[in-house]
């Protein structure tokens, strides 16, 4: 099965009718879709129901982080939770390499360092 895997913001946010119309036709061929954002799953899963984006796996570096009791550093801005730059910036490569995804789209071109055996397209 191949697998795919969108940010969120910067990416799916900038148009979310084209990655709904996108996520169905995946499907409709049998492709797996994982979201794969820093954001918090509680605060993005609601938009993509909104903009009717179908996924089948969501990881927020977020979530993974607070879960494995990362070390936070203080003084986020607007409530968000920060971590060191070099976890930050390899979780989604290590997301990808662990599950296996084929291609990721991302608006951040320094992931793409993170990326081994996924192809990395900058949107």
């Amino acid at each position: 099965m191949k697998k795919v895997a969108f940010d969120i913001h910067g990416v799916i946010d900038k148009d979310p009718e084209f990655f709904s119309w996108l996520s169905h036709r995946l499907r409709d061929n049998e492709y797996e879709i994982h979201i794969i954002t820093g954001g918090k799953y509680v605060d993005n899963a609601r938009l993509l129901v909104k903009w009717g984006v179908h996924y089948d796996y969501f990881y927020s570096i977020t979530d993974h982080h607070v879960e494995l009791g990362t070390p936070i550093i203080e003084g986020c801005p607007d409530g968000h939770v920060c971590i060191a730059d070099a976890l930050w910036d390899r979780a989604k490569g290590d997301y990808c390499r662990k599950h296996g995804i084929h291609l990721i789209v991302d608006d951040t071109p320094k992931y793409a360092d993170y990326m081994h055996e996924t192809h990395f397209e900058v949107w």
